[in-house]
């Protein structure tokens, strides 16, 4: 099943970013931090070819949309997996390294919302519609596992019972889900071999524990304005 295959992969590719960062956590930090911005483009666009080179893509693609009054938004499905996923932004300061670490320090169902509502310019314009196949909905918040997440279920399953819909996506817009997140960890660990590309990435260390960041976050609070800097980091963090 294209589910299973797909988680299978994205778990492949997380567990092996945390025992990459495990190990040389703080020396890629360092590396990073002493490249310019030509040096951090460079790397990007070799984990990830074609890369956006402004802020929010999807937002210039839908502004052309409307001045150009197209019938349809015309997306590629590989320039970028999220909108967040950019030369401009990727090379400031530490963005990347939040997302190295946020996608470290979390099991991937923290970030299945926030995926899922970030890509609702690229769901409006059919290159990303959902394709349910009507078997049911996708287990995906709150599944920690390969063998839960991802898992999709029916009414007629022997439970008898649907989780709350908070819970839960249609079939079709989980595999959306699956697909961005196989993508992110696949950047990320490309991202990391760059770095690290003179390092022995065998017989690596134990992950660093689940848990908070370890790189400091700016991230908004209720009723509070956000900073440009907030602003440009919260996407790169767990989300909020």
């Amino acid at each position: 099943m294209a589910e299973a295959t797909l988680v299978n992969e994205l778990f492949k590719q997380w567990h092996q970013l945390r025992k990459i960062l495990g190990s040389y956590d703080k020396l890629l930090q360092r590396r990073w931090s002493k490249k310019n911005g030509g040096q951090r483009g460079k790397a990007l666009l070799a984990a990830w070819p074609n890369m956006p080179s402004t802020h929010r893509p999807d937002i210039q693609t839908l502004r052309r949309y409307w001045l150009q009054k197209c019938r349809k938004v015309h997306l590629s499905r590989d320039t970028s997996p999220l909108p967040h996923l950019n030369l401009e932004d990727l090379k400031v300061d530490k963005t990347l390294l939040l997302l190295l670490d946020s996608r470290d320090r979390q099991t991937p169902d923290t970030f299945v919302n926030f995926e899922y509502d970030t890509l609702f310019v690229r769901r409006q314009s059919k290159v990303l519609a959902s394709k349910s196949s009507s078997k049911g909905v996708m287990l995906l918040v709150g599944h920690k596992t390969a063998e839960t997440y991802g898992k999709v279920i029916s009414q007629d399953e022997s439970t008898g019972e649907i989780p709350p819909d908070d819970l839960v996506m249609d079939d079709g817009e989980g595999l959306i889900v699956l697909d961005v997140q196989n993508r992110i960890l696949q950047f990320l660990n490309r991202c990391a071999e760059d770095i690290l590309h003179d390092q022995v990435l065998d017989n690596l260390s134990e992950p660093l524990p689940l848990g908070a960041l370890t790189i400091a976050c700016q991230q908004s609070q209720s009723g509070i304005p956000l900073t440009e800097t907030t602003a440009l980091e919260s996407p790169y963090c767990i989300p909020a």
